[in-house]
């Protein structure tokens, strides 16, 4: 008698004589696990996905926020000019421009010019540190600064992973001194960024220190602890709270980074990393990190495999749109996430809606491109 479609195929028996399942009864259950899925997703939860995407897709967030990306420069900026003199000045640009064009030049490939570029600039602070041009011992800390977070970048580009983690370290520990032996009181917000530098960094080597240092600036930001990862302790509630734009970049490139992270992680490693993520959990209670939290809710979700509040999060989510600043790296994630649902659960009537995202790739001008690559080489389909 034949057997039904319907039917589950027989086990049969590895050497020992015990039984397993044999190749036809795992592919009978996945196709099973796949029709239930697709018979749990709606046509409203397929028709909202897609649509949430489109909107997202084209939608600008107001420029306020994306223009509040050069805000930290800015500030620093007119505190520098409010308290060096002008030949101190002349100095300091001349070495922070030549330290950026490094950065560029690194940022292009040109690493040997880069390399070239910024031994220029080192000798030059050399020279001036030993002469008696009369500059300020502040100006040269800041100068120094600025150098060694360039310099760091293109050992990191170099993967000189030890080099670049001691020029960020020595960079912190100078930034620490402008703010507290100087009263540069802005240097904190740029101490966060060069930790946020050293979380890119340690997300190439030891990717769990990366999350916990992550963990504890997000809870420093958000007023849940009142120390930094590597710095010690501070006392942040004034200059945070008077500075509620730089407070919710920095969240977001905190959150992002993780985004980013976890992204290129199979789901057993990226569940345990967002685990030691916690903090995620008190994001909703901050005004600025509600969407945040929402975006944590929809990646564990997905991690979880709880398909209705993973497809409806992440609608909810889409929809809101992205720019360069603050949300672009987790809505490129989301939609990484989604094409391995896809791809994991076979859902025909999602197909052309896999094939529309494909073919966006090449016009999203803004995603990283580690998203890119997950997408294009079909990385997502060993997850």
């Amino acid at each position: 008698m034949s057997s039904s479609s319907s039917e589950i195929p027989s086990l049969g028996k590895n050497i020992d004589g015990e039984f397993v399942e044999s190749v036809e009864t795992q592919n009978f259950v996945t196709y099973q696990v796949n029709k239930q899925v697709q018979q749990l997703l709606s046509e409203q939860q397929i028709a909202e996905l897609v649509r949430s995407y489109r909107v997202g897709r084209n939608r600008e967030i107001p420029t306020s926020l994306a223009a509040s990306v050069q805000l930290l420069g800015e500030c620093i900026d007119r505190q520098l000019k409010s308290r060096l003199s002008s030949t101190d000045l002349d100095f300091l640009y001349l070495i922070k421009n030549e330290a950026f064009h490094g950065l560029v030049l690194a940022r292009q490939g040109l690493l040997i010019e880069s390399i070239e570029n910024l031994n220029a600039t080192a000798t030059r602070l050399q020279e001036v540190s030993l002469s008696e041009v009369s500059l300020s011992k502040e100006t040269i800390l800041i100068c120094r600064s600025f150098f060694e977070a360039a310099a760091a970048y293109v050992d990191y580009k170099c993967q000189r992973w030890n080099r670049a983690e001691k020029r960020l370290l020595f960079a912190l520990e100078i930034d620490k001194l402008l703010e507290q032996e100087y009263q540069y009181s802005l240097f904190h917000f740029h101490q966060i960024q060069l930790i946020h530098n050293l979380i890119r960094l340690y997300s190439r080597f030891n990717q769990e220190k990366a999350v916990n240092i992550a963990n504890s600036v997000v809870k420093y930001l958000i007023g849940k602890s009142q120390e930094l990862p590597i710095l010690g302790s501070f006392n942040s509630s004034q200059i945070i709270t008077n500075h509620p734009e730089l407070t919710q970049i920095l969240l977001c490139q905190f959150v992002g980074e993780i985004g980013l992270l976890l992204a290129e992680k199979e789901s057993k490693t990226a569940r345990h990393l967002l685990n030691k993520f916690e903090v995620w959990k008190s994001l909703s209670s901050v005004s600025c990190g509600k969407r945040l939290y929402k975006w944590c809710k929809a990646k564990r979700a997905f991690l979880e495999c709880q398909t209705d509040d993973f497809i409806n999060l992440s609608s909810q989510f889409l929809v809101e749109g992205h720019d360069a600043t603050a949300f672009t790296i987790l809505w490129y994630a989301i939609v990484v996430d989604i094409m391995c649902f896809l791809e994991e659960r076979q859902i025909e009537a999602l197909f052309p809606f896999r094939e529309e995202v494909l073919e966006d790739i090449e016009e999203w001008q803004d995603c990283p491109k580690q998203i890119k690559h997950l997408l294009l080489r079909g990385i997502f389909k060993e997850k």
